[in-house]
């Protein structure tokens, strides 16, 4: 909510049923703040509406960030469907319930969408005396269940048989579940392997979704390999 918004307007590239989410700057009262940056949308009404313009394709899938505050109780829900509208929403992801007081972190992942959709809607609905919701710091990725990234920072590209090997590298949980990670210098290739995560000294460990840790291998390359030999770390 950041870009060419306007104080007590709806937010920029949203459509909002009744103008009934607006925009706000910095901090105000009811629970009225952003939870970074200067700019966040906010609701006061019983059933409020907001539309986004995005393509969801049934053969993906989903992950949903978001936080939340409010002032009493409320629900949020996450729909698609193709119109901007409340009746063009044709199916619910999910809904959070949001108690008040502090900022709250939600995560979702979306296993299926039943058929390819244009808009994003989020509904509030307030529960008996609650006054404002505000949302900041929605996030949408295409990611996988289960998915690793590792980026390799220092590595050593060409040996001799007996010498050790050094490779100093990150593993990223891009995914949304946990994962266990195992490292193995290949058998074929290395002796005396040895693996640091972070500051351990683990060959294995389990990552949560968006962390990174950073890992170094030593290793020492078998005698008797042909010249050209290609040789491999297994994660």
């Amino acid at each position: 909510f950041e870009y060419a918004n306007h104080d007590m307007e709806p937010p920029i590239g949203w459509v909002s049923d009744n103008n009934s989410w607006l925009c706000g700057y910095l901090e105000k009262d009811h629970n009225r703040v952003p939870h970074t940056g200067d700019w966040y949308a906010f609701t006061n009404a019983n059933d409020s509406w907001m539309f986004l313009d995005m393509f969801f394709g049934s053969d993906l899938r989903y992950r949903y960030n978001f936080w939340c505050i409010s002032d009493g109780t409320y629900d949020v829900e996450f729909w698609v469907g193709d119109s901007a509208t409340p009746d063009g929403m044709s199916q619910m992801l999910f809904t959070k319930t949001v108690s008040g007081g502090e900022y709250e972190f939600f995560s979702e992942y979306i296993e299926s969408i039943y058929s390819s959709s244009l808009y994003l809607g989020i509904r509030a609905i307030a529960h008996e005396g609650a006054q404002y919701l505000t949302i900041d710091d929605i996030s949408i990725d295409m990611v996988s269940r289960y998915d690793l990234d590792v980026t390799p920072n220092f590595w050593d590209t060409v040996l001799f048989t007996g010498e050790q090997i050094t490779v100093d590298y990150d593993v990223a949980n891009i995914g949304y579940e946990d994962l266990h990670v195992f490292m193995a210098a290949h058998s074929d290739y290395f002796t005396d392997a040895s693996f640091t995560e972070d500051v351990f000294a683990y060959a294995s460990f389990p990552t949560v979704p968006n962390q990174t840790v950073h890992c170094t291998c030593t290793a020492t390359l078998m005698d008797g390999l042909a010249p050209g030999t290609r040789c491999w770390i297994d994660i």
